[in-house]
């Protein structure tokens, strides 16, 4: 008896087994839910709630499915606890100024130069920047010099694709786009953060 009281305690414990992970929305729309930390995306099922710079913690049961991005394994509570913006929310939000951008391309460069620099973005931002902006094809790292060289870009044309240059520190920004289309654009501002949200103000804009 005292061994099946035992068996039906443990069985009860491991079915209340939870935990929290905290996490910030990047996405939010009518198809789901994408949130960033400092190394992994997360998907969770669309919740309008939310909105982009919010800071949530997930109550579920500690497992996470292993896809890209990861989700989080039976949720039973998704708490609000403000904005908490990353350094991603602040280039999604100035892409969204540029809706060119958004035009099918073949192949996503990003310059490891500039992205890959102590103060630049890691590779978890780079994968989750990608994902979110929807380029499912080709991703490669390489420099400006390198695709010129190559005759992938001619006169600051990118013909098949879109490269990303971006630098960010404690103080200023500077985000270089090349693209087909739309040549180029340049970017040169102070970044400030306050109550959770990046404020921008921009000292240097060029468009060729």
């Amino acid at each position: 008896m005292k061994k099946l009281l035992l068996i039906l305690i443990l069985l009860v414990g491991c079915s209340f087994k939870q935990a929290t992970y905290t996490s910030t929305v990047l996405v939010s729309n009518e198809n789901q839910l994408l949130l960033f930390d400092d190394n992994e995306l997360v998907s969770l099922p669309a919740n309008l709630d939310f909105e982009a710079g919010d800071q949530i913690v997930i109550t579920y049961d500690g497992a996470m499915m292993e896809t890209y991005p990861a989700q989080p394994v039976d949720v039973t509570k998704l708490e609000n606890k403000g904005k908490n913006e990353t350094i991603l929310n602040f280039i999604l939000r100035y892409l969204e100024t540029h809706p060119t951008i958004s035009q099918e391309i073949e192949v996503l460069g990003i310059d490891p130069i500039y992205a890959l620099d102590i103060k630049g973005l890691t590779q978890p931002q780079i994968n989750a920047l990608s994902y979110v902006l929807g380029f499912e094809k080709e991703i490669i790292l390489a420099t400006y010099e390198e695709l010129s060289d190559q005759g992938e870009i001619i006169d600051m044309v990118f013909n098949d694709g879109l490269l990303f240059q971006i630098y960010i520190d404690d103080l200023n920004f500077e985000i270089n786009i090349y693209k087909s289309g739309l040549a180029a654009i340049w970017t040169k501002g102070f970044l400030d953060y306050s109550d959770g949200i990046y404020q921008e103000t921009i000292t240097f804009k060029s468009i060729s």
